[in-house]
């Protein structure tokens, strides 16, 4: 009986086993999936964020060039902006030098021309006036006043 008895505890020990086994097995098989599953998510998430890296750098790359740009720009414009003033004081300065020549220049010409009136009047003066002096004297340094 001992055999027996040894011969149908094996069924139960083999069902058993199995049981255990298969369980066993079964689990394993899920972790091994959710594994391989977990390695493609990891792989696409890796994927996502080099893609998102990538378009952070190129709109940062797009920013920092406008940036750039801009700042150019805005000091290209303050120089001129800042030449233009130092032309317009420039002109400002020679026009009133220009205005103050013009002034002298036409003082000359005036005192000038009274210069020459006077100069005029006075020989006239010697010509009309000179105690001495005939008529027929008068008329030819008149004609030679003239020519």
């Amino acid at each position: 009986m001992d055999i027996s008895w040894g011969l149908a505890l094996i069924p139960f020990i083999s069902a058993g086993a199995g049981a255990y086994f298969g369980g066993y097995l079964k689990k394993k098989g899920e972790n091994l999936a959710t594994h391989e599953d977990i390695e493609k998510l990891v792989d696409q998430v890796r994927a996502v964020t080099l893609a998102t890296k990538e378009i952070e750098a190129k709109v940062s790359s797009d920013i920092w060039s406008q940036q750039k740009r801009w700042e150019l720009k805005r000091e290209t414009l303050f120089d001129a902006t800042k030449r233009l003033a130092e032309l317009n004081d420039a002109l400002a300065g020679l026009h009133s030098m220009m205005q103050v020549e013009q002034q002298e220049t036409e003082r000359g010409q005036r005192s000038r021309q009274g210069a020459n009136k006077a100069g005029e009047a006075s020989e006239m003066e010697q010509c009309l006036g000179g105690s001495g002096r005939n008529p027929a004297t008068r008329r030819s340094c008149l004609r030679e006043r003239n020519h």
